[in-house]
């Protein structure tokens, strides 16, 4: 193989010694080294040899053939007819081997650094699919990061009052029901009769009626105040609602009480409930947000029980991954250990290595479709993908439980009744309707107050034409005849915004009440009890590094201990979990992108993993 170099090296040399140019003592070489060649591969019958001497003659002259022309480097043409040695190949291939190096690492280290926060959202995932059956557990606030402890009546603590008579008000939220004096200054829970845990006394609604009737509303029950037990007794088994409960009404002595779905009427003594369903607007398509679709397509409630069920087992298959791929990184080291100790038979480690990377594989490759739309539907639900689909909404779906007959299915949110205008007024989120009677058909309203994309928390009725609209958009004094909103805060005529964005939650109204003082209280979900101040003022803290503020604190009462020490729903904290808002020690703008970057990590995890699959371990057993 060093004959045709050390031949070409004399030539070159003599023909330099006698004054050729460069060029021509270049190309002489390599006519020489041709010729060279052709006669020793003429005497030569092994094939490998002659390739290994061509493959020597086209390397060591590569530094000067690199400035010819393609059809002048012979050497390169005839090498690729001839077979090459282990060597060669190796070196052809070093670019797929840096490729697969680099996707094993991606995979690998990918997995591991992510397998906690997997772990955790499959774990989340189980138990949001699930709120009813785990609606009795929940978890003391002390055992949460600072943020979820309520301070100065936050996190939803107060979203209204009742003035039961001149000395007692009844405060009801989040954090359940309490009776209080009228100077604040003794509270006393008010939920005797109530099921027990933390999402069975979110109250959305205390009404009374006409007679004095109390009526209570949370997450899945309604209940009914006996004056004489001094309990509230349940009324959810006398009408039996298919879906969450969200509201309650009243006109005279009249009962109105609203789940998602349908409305449930009643009439003293309240034995009896006619059940509901609304008719189709007369100016207006209900349809189905895409939002929505894709929540219940995440959660498998688009297809019914059985892909709940489903996707429950996609979130065990998906622990199961992390813990192979966990074995699989890590036991390669103690197989190594156990070979030196028993480089002979059997061994328990090889045998777990094994099963390891089989499940491993056909787990991960025979339900890569499925674990590719879960990733993808959730990380639709949160920003900055939710942005693009927001507003978006289509007709209901064929074959799954959207193409439901009742149009306003999974769409009521709040209910109250006009009593200037003798009108019934429906909140959903498809905007404002209206009806003089339950069983005709609604109008959409031409003038609607702002709302927030999760909806109405405050509605109240001022007068005949105006009502304070509350929401994590702000608080407004919204005229129903006009259409016109006022900022309760800023005191500016609210003026549509052309392009929706992710929005900064400056004034996000949680509660409102006008029964703790001569001026209304606005509770804000995280700052607490405040006042509305209706224009920018200075701060009242000196080192308060912001200009202006809408807003002074409320001092209408120490939050007591007994109320402050409350507990969260076991769902709640899985929510929380699953959308990554629980880790607070991570920045604002990393915890509002968690799911989405967490997204991108799990689908870079899999596809390296599908893809390295096909590339070694695809045909496997034939090998």
């Amino acid at each position: 193989m060093c004959v045709p170099f050390a031949i070409w090296s004399l030539l070159r040399s003599l023909f330099k010694k006698w004054g050729g140019s460069a060029n021509i003592s270049r190309i002489f070489g390599i006519f020489a080294v041709a010729l060279l060649n052709a006669f020793m591969l003429g005497c030569i019958k092994s094939p490998r040899l002659c390739g290994a001497i061509l493959k020597g003659s086209s390397r060591f002259p590569f530094y000067y053939t690199k400035t010819l022309p393609p059809t002048l480097n012979f050497m390169s043409f005839f090498h690729r007819f001839l077979p090459q040695s282990k060597q060669s190949q190796r070196l052809s291939n070093a670019p797929q081997r840096r490729r697969n190096r680099r996707l094993r690492w991606i995979h690998k280290w990918g997995g591991l650094f992510f397998t906690f926060f997997l772990i955790v959202f499959a774990l989340s995932g189980i138990v949001l699919n699930h709120r009813a059956s785990l609606s009795e557990m929940d978890v003391p606030r002390s055992v949460l990061p600072p943020e979820y402890r309520m301070q100065h009546w936050n996190l939803g603590a107060v979203k209204g009052t009742l003035r039961m008579s001149s000395d007692s008000i009844l405060l009801y939220g989040e954090n359940g029901l309490w009776l209080t004096d009228s100077a604040h200054t003794a509270f006393t829970r008010f939920d005797r009769g109530l099921r027990p845990g933390a999402d069975n006394h979110l109250v959305a609604n205390v009404v009374r009626t006409r007679s004095g009737q109390l009526f209570a509303v949370t997450t899945f029950d309604a209940y009914q105040w006996n004056y004489v037990s001094q309990t509230w007794q349940r009324l959810t088994e006398r009408f039996r609602p298919a879906d969450r409960m969200t509201d309650a009404a009243t006109k005279g002595d009249t009962l109105v009480l609203q789940s998602r779905s349908e409305l449930f009427l009643a009439t003293p003594p309240y034995q009896r409930f006619e059940r509901i369903q609304l008719k189709e607007p007369t100016n207006s398509t209900i349809g189905r947000f895409t939002f929505r679709t894709l929540w219940m397509l995440h959660s498998g409630e688009l297809f019914g029980a059985w892909a709940q069920y489903f996707v429950d087992f996609l979130g065990v298959i998906l622990i199961v991954l992390c813990i192979t791929g966990v074995v699989l990184a890590f036991f390669p080291k103690l197989l190594k250990r156990q070979r030196k100790r028993q480089p002979q038979g059997k061994s328990a480690w090889r045998s777990i290595f094994r099963s390891s990377l089989q499940l491993h594989n056909k787990l991960g490759v025979y339900l890569l479709g499925f674990l590719l739309l879960l990733t993808l539907t959730g990380m639709f639900l949160r920003p900055p993908l939710l942005i693009a689909i927001a507003t978006h909404r289509h007709q209901p779906l064929a074959l799954t439980h959207e193409n439901n007959p009742n149009p306003w299915w999974d769409n009521l949110r709040m209910i109250r009744y006009d009593r200037h205008h003798n009108r019934w007024l429906l909140q959903t989120p498809f905007g404002f309707f209206t009806t003089r009677d339950l069983h005709v058909a609604p109008t959409k309203l031409e003038h609607e107050p702002p709302v927030g994309f999760m909806g109405t928390n405050v509605l109240l009725q001022e007068d005949a034409e105006h009502w304070i609209a509350g929401s994590f958009s702000g608080l407004y004094r919204w005229n129903a005849r006009t259409g016109q909103s006022v900022n309760l805060y800023t005191g500016q005529l609210y003026v549509a915004p052309k392009h929706q964005g992710i929005p900064d939650f400056t004034y996000s109204v949680s509660g409102y009440s006008t029964d703790l003082g001569k001026r209304p209280v606005v509770f804000d979900y995280n700052r607490g009890a405040e006042y509305a101040l209706g224009r920018p003022s200075k701060p009242e803290a000196p080192e308060s590094s912001v200009d202006a503020v809408s807003y002074l604190r409320a001092d209408f009462s120490e939050m007591p201990t007994v109320v402050r020490d409350g507990r969260l729903s076991l769902w709640r904290v899985a929510l929380e979990t699953h959308t990554g808002r629980i880790y607070t020690f991570l920045p604002n703008l990393v915890v509002q992108l968690f799911v989405f970057l967490s997204g991108v990590f799990l689908l870079t995890v899999l596809v390296s993993g599908f893809i390295l699959w096909r590339r070694f371990h695809r045909f496997a057993k034939s090998r």
